[in-house]
C-alpha cells in the first residue's frame, strides 16, 4: 500500500499513547484500543480486550450492506440464543460477545478490513500469548489445533478446542456455522497487521483447487505462486465453492439452511506462525489446504466439486 493512501487510513485513527491507537469505524461509533507488540518475528497490533456485543452487533445486524461490502452475515444470534435459554444481561453491548463459531470471528475480521481498509485477522497463538491482559472469555486464534483437519484453537478459558459436545444442544440438522447454542463461552479479540512494501496483490496467483468430501467438510487443496519480485510475509486466502455460473458461493441458499456459511480462510505464508511462518520467495509456490463446511444446496445452486480463492491480504516484505 502507497504510503499516501496509508496516512489518509491512519486519519481515522487518534493515538493514545506511542504504542497504543485507537481505531475509528468509519459510519458507525466503533472505536477499537490498539496495544502495539513487538516480541514476535513481525510485529503486529492486537484489541486491548475481546470484541463486545455491541461491536459485533453492528456488523451481523446489518444484512442489508452485504450487498455492498459481499461479506456474509451470521444468523440473528441474540433471538437464537434467547430462545435457547441464554440470560439476556449476558448479551449487554459491554460484554464480550460469546457463543461464536469460528466462522463469525473470521467474517467480522473481514468487515473490519473492508471497512477500515487496513488488514485484521485472528491472532496466531504465538500472537495471543505475546499480547498484554487477560482473558476473560475463551478467545479463537486463527490455525487450527490439529491441521489440516478443521479444530479452531481456544485460548485463555475453557477446553482447547471446540469439543464435538458442545454440538449436540444444536436442535438443527447440519448444526449452525455462526453460534453456539449453550453451555459454553467463547469470543475473540482482534490483530491488525502493519502495512507492508507496495506490490501488486494480483502478482498473488492462485491454481489446482481440488476438493474431496470427508464428513461435513470438503477438503480442499491448492498451490499459490509468488509472481512478485518481492518476498510474501503474509498470505490469507478466502476459499469457496463456486455456482454454475462460475461465481462465488459463499452460505447454503435453500430455505431451511438459509445464511449457513460454506467457506473458509487459510494463511499459505504466516510469519508469526509454527507452522507457516517462512516467507515466500518471489517465484516460488506453496500449496495449501483448507476444510470447508459442506454446502447442503441443490445443483442448481451450486457445484459442489468446483472451488474458488480470493486473497484477503497480502503483506509484501520491506
Amino acid at each position: 500500500m502507497k504510503r499516501a493512501v496509508l496516512l489518509s487510513l491512519l486519519a481515522g485513527c487518534v493515538a493514545a499513547s506511542p504504542r497504543e491507537e485507537i481505531v475509528k469505524i468509519p459510519g458507525t461509533s466503533i472505536a477499537l484500543e490498539m496495544v502495539y507488540v513487538s516480541a514476535t518475528p513481525s510485529p503486529f497490533w492486537i484489541s486491548r480486550r475481546e470484541i463486545t456485543w455491541g461491536e459485533f452487533d453492528r456488523f451481523y445486524e446489518s444484512p442489508e450492506e452485504q450487498r455492498i461490502d459481499g461479506i456474509t452475515r451470521p444468523s440473528s444470534g441474540k433471538n437464537y440464543l434467547q430462545l435457547s435459554g441464554v440470560p439476556a444481561e449476558t448479551m449487554e453491548a459491554h460484554r464480550p460477545v460469546t457463543k461464536l463459531r469460528f466462522h463469525s470471528a473470521v467474517s467480522y475480521c473481514e468487515w473490519l478490513s473492508k471497512k477500515t481498509g487496513m488488514s485484521f485477522r485472528l491472532p496466531t497463538e504465538a500472537e495471543w500469548s505475546a499480547a498484554p491482559g487477560e482473558a476473560r472469555v475463551g478467545q479463537y486464534c486463527f490455525e487450527s489445533d490439529r491441521p489440516p483437519d478443521f479444530g479452531p484453537v481456544l485460548r485463555g478459558v475453557g477446553p482447547r478446542t471446540a469439543p464435538k459436545e458442545w454440538d449436540q444442544a444444536d436442535p438443527s440438522r447440519p448444526v449452525s456455522t455462526w453460534w453456539y447454542r449453550t453451555g459454553n463461552v467463547q469470543g475473540f479479540r482482534v490483530v491488525r497487521i502493519p502495512e507492508g512494501a507496495a506490490a501488486d496483490p494480483r502478482r498473488i496467483e492462485i491454481s489446482g483447487l481440488k476438493g474431496e468430501e470427508r464428513d461435513l467438510y470438503s477438503r480442499v487443496t491448492g498451490e499459490v505462486h509468488n509472481a512478485s519480485d518481492r518476498a510474501v510475509d503474509e498470505l490469507l486466502l478466502k476459499v469457496y465453492y463456486l455456482d454454475p455460473k462460475g461465481k462465488p458461493h459463499f452460505e447454503d441458499v435453500t430455505s431451511n439452511l438459509t445464511r449457513r456459511a460454506t467457506f473458509n480462510v487459510c494463511a499459505p505464508v504466516l510469519r508469526n506462525s509454527a507452522r507457516a511462518g517462512d516467507p515466500l520467495p518471489p517465484g516460488e509456490r506453496r500449496r495449501f489446504t483448507v476444510d470447508l463446511p459442506l454446502t447442503f444446496d441443490a445443483d442448481t445452486d451450486v457445484e459442489m466439486e468446483k472451488f474458488g480463492a480470493s486473497v484477503l491480504h497480502v503483506r509484501f516484505r520491506d
